[in-house]
């Protein structure tokens, strides 16, 4: 069995004056386990896509997973809860520059494929602020608030089709406030 391990596509080389090292484990069952130890992590430097490669004579196989090294310096958008008409979302721990998704609570709004799960957007900014979340592919918590926006969606697609082929020359315009 071969193990190797890539760093953004590189393979990394072993060396413990360096603090990388490998350590290699058989389990009752007789599984190995091999592990990549690094002693002294770098937030600029080791952050990245790592690979797993495992070569045997029955083939070979690889596993990759995105790391992100912190340090003490790096800028976040600490956990946070809000709560909108559309539902309670917590927001992660999410690191500057980054944009967090939640699956929405109620499901997705209306004109949204419902084959997709719509979700709730928001951004940590690159100075370590949350940005208003967007909610907009998301149903309205309330029954009622949903029942009326169902309603004017439908009052306006219907108002969309007729008006074009009428020949009247004034409408009437439905506004309704969601809450």
């Amino acid at each position: 069995m071969n193990v190797t391990w890539m760093h953004n596509g590189d393979v990394v080389r072993i060396d413990d004056d360096h603090g990388l090292t490998l350590s290699t484990d058989q389990l009752p069952d007789r599984t190995r386990t091999t592990t990549l130890i690094i002693q002294h992590l770098n937030a600029a430097t080791d952050t990245g896509n790592w690979t797993c490669r495992v070569e045997t004579a029955l083939g070979a196989s690889e596993l990759s997973v995105e790391i992100v090294v912190l340090s003490r310096k790096t800028v976040y958008c600490p956990m946070e809860v809000t709560n909108s008409n559309r539902g309670q979302y917590i927001w992660p721990s999410t690191i500057a520059g980054m944009e967090q998704t939640i699956p929405c609570i109620a499901s997705s709004a209306p004109g949204f494929d419902a084959s997709d799960v719509g979700v709730a957007r928001r951004t940590c900014d690159v100075s370590g602020h949350w940005t208003n979340a967007d909610v907009s592919q998301c149903r309205y918590v309330s029954k009622t608030t949903q029942a009326l926006e169902d309603y004017l969606l439908v009052r306006m697609h219907n108002t969309v089709d007729i008006i074009p082929n009428s020949r009247v020359r004034s409408h009437s315009c439905y506004c309704w406030i969601l809450v």
